[in-house]
């Protein structure tokens, strides 16, 4: 196997490794996605709650003041929790996109070598069939001189 097959099966894999990279980071940034759209629909609840508690419309007794209180610290406690996943997730994220652009540095360096090795057996059998060429015509013009 010459150097430029070589080349070509090591750049096909890391083609095929940079791709699953791609899928896991891509994945990692919807996970992102998610849990920050998640984070703020419940910013939102919350802030409509506390809305409504400081305008008095959800309070009519002080029992139902306090079960929206206690609401609004469950919902507190939520949000915390949501926003330490939001968190871990992007730190995840940017974990993969940095693996990803390793990845594609390396990916653009195997292809760039793999070009090389195939310019240079391209050159080579150029030279070799150049060579060849020169043998079989110094060779048909010395048979042609003894011929005559």
């Amino acid at each position: 196997m010459n150097r430029a097959r070589r080349m070509q099966r090591i750049s096909d894999l890391a083609e095929f490794t940079q791709r699953k990279v791609t899928e896991r980071a891509t994945e990692s940034r919807r996970r992102q996605n998610e849990h920050e759209t998640q984070l703020e629909q419940f910013r939102a609840y919350r802030a409509e709650y506390e809305k409504a508690l400081t305008e008095g419309q959800s309070a009519t007794t002080a029992a139902h003041l306090c079960e929206v209180r206690r609401f609004l610290a469950q919902l507190e406690q939520t949000i915390t929790v949501l926003e330490q996943q939001a968190v871990r997730a992007a730190e995840q994220c940017e974990r993969d996109l940095q693996l990803w652009r390793s990845g594609k540095r390396r990916v653009d360096a195997l292809n760039s070598i793999r070009d090389q090795a195939v310019q240079s057996a391209r050159h080579e059998d150029e030279t070799r069939s150049q060579r060849e060429l020169d043998e079989r015509t110094g060779q048909d013009c010395a048979a042609s001189r003894v011929s005559k």
